[in-house]
Order: C-alpha cells, then structure tokens, then sequence
C-alpha cells in the first residue's frame, strides 16, 4: 500500500484559442515500502496525461478538441526538458510527436528519495506554434525500505 499524489494542477499559460491544456506545478509524489521504487508520467496517443503507477489515480486530458475541430494527438509534438534533480529516463531536449505515447522516469534503488523537475512544451506540427507549456513537474520516489 502506498500514497500517491497529484498535488496544485493547473492550467498553464497557453496560446489564445488553444485545444491544449498544459500543467504548471503539479507535483508528482509517490510513497512505497519498498527498497526500489519508479515514478512514470506519460502522455497518452490518446489524448491523456497519467501516471502510470497508481492505476486508482484518474487520468488528465492533455488535449481539448474543439468543436468540429479534428484534431487528434498526432497532430502535435511535445519537448520535454530536465531542470534538476535526478535525470529521468526518456528523450529529452528533442520535439517528439504524440501520436505516440510518450513516457519519462525515474527511479529510487535504495530506501530514500529521489526527485526530478521537468518542464514541457507541446506544439502544433503543421504550424509549429507552441499551444501548451507546463513548468515545474515534480516527480518525487519515496522508496521507505521493505
């Protein structure tokens, strides 16, 4: 049994008109009685941003089709950046589309913490404007030892 938690979810600075919703300051915390624990986050082909290690955690929409729009995930690319703290697994610095599900983590070997700040861009791939920017997502692994 652990704690998970998604904590100060909102709604980033974005481009006027914008069908993405991009988060600035969530802060991604997971506790285990583990000696090793993982901490993945992932935006989803399907349109959703998770976690995929709590599966009670509900999913957040990364993308808000507007109406009679036709946009689906990959018609944009995200670019993920390393900030400070542990360097999470997964391409980084690189603008990569999302009709792809894209994951990054990191990862505690021994009892203790490790934690991680990332920011995110997403853009459009036709017009190459970025729609959606999320800064400061914390990931935390709190592995507390068997």
């Amino acid at each position: 049994m652990g704690y998970y938690g998604i904590l100060n979810r909102r709604r980033a600075g974005v481009v006027s008109g914008t069908e993405i919703y991009a988060f600035s300051g969530i802060h991604y915390e997971v506790y285990q009685p583990v000696n090793s624990l993982t901490v993945t986050i992932s935006w989803q082909n399907d349109g959703w941003f998770h976690s995929t290690d709590d599966p009670d955690q509900p999913p957040y929409p990364w993308l808000y089709p507007a109406p009679g729009s036709a946009s689906v995930p990959g018609d944009f690319e995200i670019r993920v950046t390393h900030v400070s703290g542990s360097v999470p697994t997964g391409i980084l610095n690189t603008w990569l589309p999302l009709g792809v599900s894209r994951s990054f983590s990191i990862t505690r070997t021994t009892p203790g913490v490790a934690v991680c700040t990332i920011n995110y861009e997403i853009r459009r791939i036709a017009t190459l404007v970025v729609e959606g920017v999320g800064n400061g997502l914390v990931m935390e692994a709190h592995a507390q030892g068997a």
